[in-house]
């Protein structure tokens, strides 16, 4: 069976339940960034009020350093301000917020709840909004375009369109990342930092883990947390050591070194902006054979 891009247009626009579809994409698109939206205004309205920490188990109990003195933490909370306890294993370390005016209440984040996360890394739920739209707004402009009686590529090159933008805002962000390498790394202050414990995941545990290192500038300790996951457990690695650039006017500011960006990443951006430039950039020479009649449909 051989089938014209042609043929498959027709087909979704004379089928009304792919208009049900692209209505369903664009609420769902439409549901997803205002949930966002009311998530990240909501946090930024409150995270004036606490100070993010990263709290290490020891012997079943949390505790964080602030001016060379342990805390420890008392009381943890959700954000829906529901009392809760984490069972953190030993030698683990949890992200959470405290309160500025109490040290001892925690907020816990919950990263692997897609509301929480939204609050203060909304790049994932945008990149799903614009997923879905893309394929919402395919469907519907399909439909329209055949109960119309017409027959472009429009719907499919605003698709790629939205695709292109994801691939190229993928490609800036490892741009920006590796300026600021470069940035901090000129200032040339290195200092050495211990892999101690591993940032706590809710879930199974696999053969990789996030590392978490300590590292001191003027005998003052700092926390630095991995970007990545790496191979491994922690019982493996725990006490390696390896060199971070850092700058001198923040400390907290520091990059990895040997590791500008990350490549995987890097990677799935171009191949996504090469994916789907032809569809946009040539789309004229395209136009004449992903429209043409080519063999007809043909059934057994």
């Amino acid at each position: 069976m051989n089938v014209s891009y042609k043929q498959v247009q027709r087909y979704i626009g004379n089928r009304k339940f792919f208009k049900f579809f692209g209505y369903f994409f664009l609420i769902i698109t439409i549901i997803i960034l205002i949930s966002t939206l009311v998530s990240v205004i909501s946090w930024n309205s409150r995270k004036e009020n606490y100070t993010q920490v990263y709290a290490f188990c020891a012997n079943g109990q949390l505790y964080y350093e602030y001016n060379n003195q342990r805390i420890y933490i008392e009381e943890i909370y959700n954000t829906k301000n529901e009392k809760i306890t984490l069972n953190i294993p030993e030698n683990e370390t949890v992200m959470m917020y405290v309160e500025k005016t109490n040290k001892n209440i925690g907020l816990y984040l919950n990263m692997d709840n897609t509301g929480d996360q939204s609050m203060i890394n909304p790049i994932g739920q945008i990149i799903t909004g614009m997923i879905t739209l893309s394929v919402g707004l395919y469907f519907m402009l399909t439909y329209k375009e055949v109960q119309e009686n017409k027959a472009t590529i429009k719907p499919l090159v605003l698709f790629f369109i939205i695709l292109f933008v994801m691939g190229i805002g993928v490609i800036i962000f490892q741009i920006y990342q590796l300026v600021e390498y470069f940035q901090i790394k000129e200032e040339n202050h290195v200092t050495t930092a211990t892999i101690y414990s591993e940032l706590y995941r809710e879930g199974t545990k696999t053969d990789y883990y996030q590392p978490v290192s300590y590292y001191y500038i003027n005998g003052k300790r700092y926390i630095y947390v991995s970007d990545s996951f790496e191979k491994g457990t922690l019982n493996e690695n725990i006490g390696k050591t390896f060199e971070v650039y850092y700058k001198a006017s923040d400390p907290n500011q520091i990059v990895k070194k040997g590791n500008p960006m990350n490549i995987p990443i890097l990677i799935a951006g171009i191949l996504l902006t090469l994916f789907s430039s032809p569809f946009i950039f040539l789309r004229k020479n395209m136009k004449k054979t992903i429209e043409k009649n080519t063999t007809p449909l043909k059934t057994k």
